[in-house]
């Protein structure tokens, strides 16, 4: 199987996009939002003269709002981190015309800058994402197949589910990264 398609700047972020996962986002911020809640609970009944229900009561807003307001702005931060990343004109060159061929030993994709080859024995997850396939490599590579470039996805899940190409312990699993 081979697929040709163009590779834009669109398709590298959502392929940053689909490895990041909000439980782990939400649990990376959960302690920061548990320390500012613990110091307004303990600074409240001082500060404003509040009974222990008052600072009950603000400790949890101050929890939910610090934790939305790291949530939200981390979003925020990481979509212009990957925007600025790929606006670049260094990064231009990988943009472009991209060649994607599937065989019984591995995966062979060619573009603008690079040319390889994956044995499906490295292929360590492959997800599919609203708009792509990710082929994710025990190298740290991932490879992006764009969905419009692929006529008929349940063959291309069948082909592949048939030579084992799969993520460990799960079979092929179609991921909503957001």
């Amino acid at each position: 199987m081979t697929y040709h398609f163009d590779l834009t700047a669109d398709d590298y972020r959502e392929m940053n996009l689909a490895a990041y996962k909000w439980l782990p986002v939400l649990l990376h911020f959960l302690p920061h939002a548990l320390s500012a809640s613990l110091a307004v609970y303990l600074i409240a009944p001082w500060a404003l003269q509040a009974s222990s229900q008052g600072a009950s009561i603000a400790a949890l807003v101050a929890f939910g709002s610090v934790l939305a307001w790291m949530f939200l702005s981390w979003h925020r931060k990481v979509l212009g981190a990957i925007d600025t990343h790929y606006g670049t004109p260094a990064r231009s060159v990988i943009f472009g015309p991209h060649t994607l061929s599937f065989t019984d030993s591995g995966l062979e994709s060619s573009g603008p800058m690079h040319r390889s080859f994956r044995d499906w024995r490295c292929v360590t997850e492959v997800r599919v994402t609203k708009t792509q396939v990710l082929f994710y490599t025990a190298f740290g590579v991932i490879y992006i197949l764009p969905l419009r470039a692929v006529q008929d996805l349940p063959a291309l899940e069948k082909w592949l589910s048939d030579r084992h190409v799969e993520q460990p312990n799960r079979s092929l699993e179609r991921g909503r990264a957001r």
